[in-house]
């Protein structure tokens, strides 16, 4: 309401009255609260269940995150798996202790480089040896028979045979309540064959 229109006394009361409800309004039952404290309660329900939605769904990104990259890592594995050919004696650029063979030969080195191929794949880390998976993963070089085997022997590195590579790897939830008790294994698994000589 304009106070021109208003005479003098009622014009001062006016605003008065308006100062007045600017700092409160009628609560429940007809009393009196100051409008601070319904926002400061507002705010005391929204922001527990507004912050458990942000770190859901932040859950959910990183579930998708980790996901594509275990899928990654067992491709670059199978890729590996593909082109590399297992060798019964460790050429002599092998015989100083390098990466990814550290002196092991023949299979056992064939299986180290698709293992490194897959652990440099993953984006977190692996704790310097690329042939130990992070406490987090698991993996198996298994054959379409027996994909849970733990790696492979020599006959299963015969050109154009089958092998089967899987990853599990535990995702931790960082939302509160699942954070303590619950994980999530995520699982990517491919089978292809060997490449003919």
């Amino acid at each position: 309401m304009d106070d021109s229109v208003l005479p003098k006394s009622m014009a001062g009361r006016w605003r008065r009255i308006a100062a007045l409800d600017a700092r409160v309004r009628p609560g429940w039952m007809g009393g009196w609260l100051p409008r601070g404290g319904q926002a400061l309660v507002e705010l005391a329900f929204v922001l527990p269940m507004s912050i458990l939605l942000l770190l859901g769904a932040a859950d959910l990104g990183r579930a998708f995150y980790e996901a594509e990259a275990i899928h990654q890592a067992v491709s670059a594995g199978a890729l590996e798996a593909m082109n590399t050919a297992h060798v019964t004696a460790c050429p002599s650029p092998c015989l100083p202790s390098k990466e990814p063979c550290f002196g092991d030969t023949g299979v056992t080195c064939a299986n180290d480089h698709v293992l490194c191929a897959m652990t440099r794949a993953v984006p977190w880390p692996n704790g310097g040896d690329c042939r130990v998976p992070n406490s987090s993963d698991t993996i198996f070089l298994g054959t379409p028979d027996n994909p849970t085997q733990d790696r492979w022997v020599a006959a299963d590195w015969d050109p154009n045979d089958a092998f089967t590579i899987t990853m599990h790897h535990t995702f931790r939830f960082i939302t509160p309540f699942l954070s303590q008790t619950k994980t999530l294994t995520l699982t990517s698994s491919i089978t292809a064959n060997r490449k003919v000589q």
